[in-house]
């Protein structure tokens, strides 16, 4: 089997306590999974895909705050 590269976000941070950082279940999920590949942080090249916003995402914007408002009325 050919050797894969699996990137994880915030794989380096992983000892410290955050709602960003995935689960120990789903790391071993991960792992049990794909058992020969290599899992890397790939926190740095996520971070450079959402620095990098384009015109349909910013067009979205509105539509986005109008759900977020919509689930806010709907909690309270």
């Amino acid at each position: 089997m050919e050797r894969v590269r699996i990137g994880i976000t915030e794989f380096a941070n992983m000892a410290q306590c955050s709602d960003r950082l995935i689960s120990h279940k789903t790391f071993m999920k991960i792992r049990t999974a794909f058992p020969h590949a290599d899992l890397v942080d790939a926190t740095f090249l996520m971070n450079v895909a959402r620095f990098e916003t384009s015109e349909e995402e910013i067009a979205f914007l509105p539509h986005a705050a109008d759900l977020v408002t919509h689930a806010v009325e709907v909690m309270i």
